[in-house]
């Protein structure tokens, strides 16, 4: 299907704009140039008025002092938009389709994506609207926002996954290398305390037994001292002296109590180094889990941009390298506002034109063209022929090839005299008996009807 292009622009008191019939039949790059505050912006405007609807027209369309005024687009197919506009503030649209069939706004919706009729709007855009504007130019944009949004959560998790194996790895680095022949298990300080406990008991016993002998000692000398009186107890005190002196000769040995108190300050030393080894252990187990979790979610991710990678190579791009994330539309990795001068007008226009409907209205409508380097124009000119489309542009100053309007009119040219038409529009309102016009006679021929959607007034 090919789509239209506007061929006629005339337009009567609307804004700024007096009277103009311009014949744009074969430009793909319309520039209409001249001074601030001329009239440029206005042909624009009521371009748009016709295109969009009442929510694209400003409070007063009206040029100041006029009772009535139109704006008249045709197009390459042959037929004609016409939006009337009165100092009651009605207005009406009129359209002449090759169809003859009855049509009003909504069917003009069809023909034109509010969207793509800017360009400058893609550039102008916060990063995340552009990308809407990229997804609703595929015609797939169902289908790459429900892989975006897996996308989300697999990178949410593994951004979980990874700050949880960051810590862990940051922990590692405060834990000792263990000692290769450390235990693996804590060893127990119960088991020798109780050793030290039975040490303490067998020199306890010793010291009483030696404490017995002496005593035992001492009685035999107050017994020889006291033989004499006492020769039978005498008796009696040797006997004993035999058997204590039988145990002294077998006493167990005592062993050393500092050797159970090294061992066991040893042993809290020991069991903090298995304590930090068992950790240690513990989180290089957790940091192998979580790389191997975040990788799978990386493999995900991964995956789920392989699908809209392989989308994007689906749709016929306007510029080699566009991609986008959820942020922002990227051109050959960059961001977009990163992107070169003519990467962006290549992209913003290529866009624009891919919005509209294959077989509907192709012309796109630049406001501020003065923005445009002039040596960016013939590549404007190519992008629009490339795309089968055309350009209209508003533009301060001048350039090669431009249509200068100058207070309201067409540098040099009068098409109608502004006073004769201000006489007229003060003494005639649409639907009174204003003069005839040509075009407004074609309005009651079957093939020009009346919107009839509900909107009329504004």
């Amino acid at each position: 299907m090919v789509g239209k292009t506007i061929v006629g622009v005339e337009i009567s008191n609307f804004k700024m704009i007096k009277a103009i019939d311009i014949d744009l039949t074969g430009k793909s790059l319309a520039i209409f140039a001249g001074e601030n505050d001329q009239g440029k912006t206005s042909i624009l405007d009521g371009l748009t008025s016709i295109f969009l609807g009442k929510t694209a027209i400003c409070d007063q369309p009206l040029r100041e002092g006029c009772r009535k005024g139109f704006v008249r687009g045709t197009l390459s197919d042959g037929s004609v938009y016409e939006r009337t506009f009165t100092a009651k503030g009605t207005t009406r649209l009129k359209i002449s389709a090759p169809d003859n069939e009855k049509h009003g706004q909504r069917w003009v919706d069809k023909q034109i994506s509010k969207l793509g009729l800017d360009p400058e709007a893609f550039i102008r855009a916060r990063p995340k609207d552009r990308v809407k504007m990229l997804l609703d130019m595929t015609g797939r944009r169902t289908e790459l926002e429900a892989i975006d949004r897996k996308r989300k959560v697999a990178y949410d998790k593994r951004t979980d996954v990874n700050r949880e194996l960051k810590r862990l790895e940051a922990q590692l680095t405060t834990l000792p290398v263990p000692m290769d022949d450390l235990p693996g298990e804590e060893v127990s300080s119960a088991e020798i305390i109780a050793e030290m406990k039975a040490a303490q008991e067998v020199g306890e016993r010793n010291r009483a037994i030696d404490a017995q002998q002496e005593a035992t000692v001492q009685k035999c000398l107050e017994a020889e001292e006291a033989l004499g009186r006492a020769r039978a107890y005498m008796k009696e005190c040797k006997a004993e002296r035999l058997i204590t002196e039988h145990a002294a000769n077998n006493q167990e040995d005592v062993p050393d109590i500092s050797e159970f108190e090294t061992k066991l300050a040893g042993t809290e030393d020991l069991n903090r180094q298995i304590r930090e080894k068992q950790q240690r252990t513990q989180v290089l187990q957790g940091i192998g889990s979580f790389k191997t979790t975040s990788s799978s979610h990386t493999d995900t991710i991964e995956a789920y941009d392989e699908e809209k990678r392989e989308i994007l190579a689906s749709v016929e791009l306007p510029v080699p390298g566009l991609d986008y994330d959820e942020d922002d539309v990227s051109i050959n990795g960059k961001p977009f506002d990163q992107a070169s001068g003519e990467q962006q007008i290549r992209a913003s226009v290529g866009i624009g034109f891919a919005l509209q409907p294959d077989d509907g209205i192709k012309t796109l409508l630049i406001h501020h063209g003065e923005a445009i380097h002039e040596n960016r124009l013939a590549l404007l000119q190519q992008l629009a022929e490339e795309h089968g489309g055309q350009l209209i542009m508003a533009r301060v100053g001048t350039c090669p090839g431009a249509i200068v309007i100058e207070d309201g009119r067409v540098a040099g040219h009068v098409l109608v005299d502004p006073g004769n038409l201000q006489e007229e529009t003060e003494e005639a309102d649409i639907g009174e008996d204003a003069p005839e016009d040509p075009k407004e006679k074609e309005a009651d021929s079957p093939a020009i009807q009346d919107w009839d959607d509900g909107e009329l007034p504004f």
